[in-house]
């Protein structure tokens, strides 16, 4: 009995095959065409955004000699300058607020720090752009005299374009570590705040230590008010204090602060009494507790801290890294 064709064709004995081969093509050509439209779609971005016409329009104001040039240079000064003053806050609010410094360590300082490098360095450099394109305006303009002296002056401070190409690299290598460091301070104030919300606090890193630390005043405070003459004495004037607590010890010094300035009691969780100061506040009209434990009022004390001091250097960090990154690729630098 002989065999149908179609069964003894090599190309359709394995349909399977066959298909799976259709199949790996149809794929592999989906996969070129998509690449091929996102390719054209970026260029086409690019093409919209027209990085290079800003460019030659910053340049181009910076550089005229016209009342437009002008208030342009004075607004970008102002600008400079406010993000300058800002930085200057981020360093003040650092300096004042005890729990940023505790909670963050020096993190936040070196965001600002190398932000704000970023921005002076930025600035010098938009200041000696402006000082050679003046000279080169004036030494067309003047006589051969002035122009022969201006020639001679522009020698010694014009820079070359590789100069002003690095010292561009300079800035926004700096700019990125101010972006990387701000990052940084996100992620470190996100860590502390969750750490302290309800029912972590107190099972590690600093705000277990802190919970010992406060066991062992409140331990240390009944025994003193065990002795009939010192039975209601704050635990810092209990006899023998400074022997089981000896100075200086941060945690100590920490929560007697807190207790003084933010008008609560304790830590992760109220002592029977106040520790370090008899004063109490006010009760609420609404009937919450008079004296509240200290992690709410920290938590948004570093909330608060932590995004302003990450977000300012992520900011001004990626706007000073591709305005250096523009002029870096600017032909007429």
């Amino acid at each position: 009995m002989s065999t149908a064709p179609w069964r003894a064709s090599p190309l359709l004995s394995k349909p399977n095959q066959t298909d799976a081969a259709i199949a790996k093509a149809k794929g592999g050509f989906l996969s070129v065409m998509v690449l091929k439209e996102c390719n054209e779609a970026i260029h086409i971005l690019v093409a919209r955004l027209r990085f290079h016409e800003f460019t030659a329009f910053y340049m181009t104001q910076l550089s005229e000699e016209s009342a437009s040039g002008r208030c342009f240079r004075a607004w970008l000064v102002l600008i400079m300058l406010g993000l300058g003053f800002l930085l200057l806050m981020g360093g003040h609010v650092y300096r004042q607020s005890m729990h940023t410094a505790f909670w963050l360590g020096l993190l936040p300082l070196y965001a600002l720090f190398v932000t704000m490098i970023a921005l002076g360095v930025s600035f010098s450099i938009m200041v000696r752009i402006r000082a050679v394109q003046y000279f080169r305006h004036h030494s067309a303009a003047g006589k051969s005299k002035m122009r022969n002296q201006i020639k001679d002056t522009r020698a010694c401070c014009e820079p070359t374009p590789r100069v002003l190409r690095l010292l561009l690299l300079l800035v926004a290598a700096t700019a990125v570590a101010a972006v990387v460091l701000g990052g940084m301070v996100l992620k470190s104030g996100r860590e502390v705040i969750g750490g302290l919300q309800d029912g972590h606090c107190g099972k590690s890193g600093v705000s277990q230590d802190l919970d010992r630390v406060q066991t062992k005043l409140v331990d240390f405070q009944e025994k003193c008010h065990a002795n009939a003459e010192s039975k209601k004495s704050l635990v810092h004037n209990c006899p023998g204090f400074r022997e089981a607590f000896p100075d200086p010890d941060t945690k100590v010094d920490y929560l007697a602060q807190l207790e003084a300035s933010e008008d609560c009691t304790g830590f992760c969780s109220k002592p029977p009494t106040p520790l370090f100061t008899a004063k109490l506040p006010a009760p609420s009209i609404h009937g919450a507790a008079p004296n509240p434990a200290c992690v709410q009022i920290v938590q948004h004390e570093v909330a608060l801290a932590s995004v302003l001091m990450g977000a300012l250097p992520i900011v001004l960090g990626s706007l000073l890294c591709v305005k250096s990154c523009l002029l870096f690729d600017f032909d007429h630098l």
